[in-house]
């Protein structure tokens, strides 16, 4: 049904010079759905998801948040930003903050909420990830999986009607992948609505609804897990899962 698109994308363009990253990406997410982006590095899928939250201007195409055109010139960035939880590859939290405070800052500043009801929420978010006990340590002080944790509970927080995680775990030892992993299975369970950029294929087995493979801009084979990982009908995908599987 139409009202249960979260996102659509149609005929998405983005070129750097002559390097064409995204060439005519189109696909829709629905409420509740959780699909897992894949491909080679340099293939465009964390320019797709700049993109989409428009930190990155496409050359062409059109970007739908539920019925508001993100990719119109007069659409408050802002207030799409509001509704798109970002989880970056390197948590991107302010190192002079408290882990409290870095969750709290988007709902004072950004949706106005008054100090008290902000710190409130705030503390859940950070309990909902395992973290209540961290709340007043600085993220010099937490290792590279709570910085993690504490960026989802900030996204959390703003209660988006998406989250955006760009390889959350890439930049994780891999003692530490498992608990953000964790998190996010239990987001999934909870029916948030997520659009993921990973290569952890038992991860993406698990909680995807949908894979989508790309290569040189295009998304060239998408579907179920147990499709993609059991019987990809695209080269590409049989060569590069064959590669992740085999590391």
């Amino acid at each position: 049904m139409m009202n249960n698109i979260i996102l659509r994308i149609e005929d998405l363009y983005k070129s750097y010079g002559d390097l064409k990253v995204l060439d005519g990406i189109s696909f829709e997410l629905r409420k509740g759905e959780t699909v897992v982006i894949m491909g080679r590095s340099g293939v465009g899928k964390s320019t797709l998801l700049r993109c989409i939250n428009r930190l990155t201007e496409p050359d062409a195409g059109e970007i739908y948040l539920g019925n508001t055109k993100v990719t119109d010139p007069g659409t408050d960035v802002t207030r799409i930003r509001e509704r798109i939880g970002m989880v970056f590859q390197h948590f991107e939290l302010f190192p002079h903050l408290i882990a409290l405070d870095n969750v709290t800052i988007g709902l004072t500043k950004v949706l106005k909420l008054p100090e008290e009801k902000a710190r409130e929420l705030a503390l859940t978010q950070l309990d909902k990830v395992g973290l209540s006990h961290k709340a007043y340590s600085h993220p010099a002080e937490l290792s590279g999986g709570e910085k993690q944790r504490v960026a989802i509970a900030r996204a959390l927080a703003m209660n988006p009607d998406l989250i955006m995680f760009d390889e959350p775990t890439s930049a994780l030892d891999p003692l530490l992948v498992g608990e953000v992993l964790d998190t996010m299975r239990e987001l999934a369970r909870e029916g948030l609505t997520m659009l993921i950029v990973s290569h952890e294929v038992s991860f993406a087995e698990e909680v995807a609804d949908r894979i989508m493979i790309m290569s040189e801009g295009k998304i060239v084979e998408e579907g179920p897990p147990s499709l993609i990982f059991s019987n990809p009908e695209h080269e590409f995908t049989r060569k590069f899962l064959e590669r992740i599987l085999a590391r």
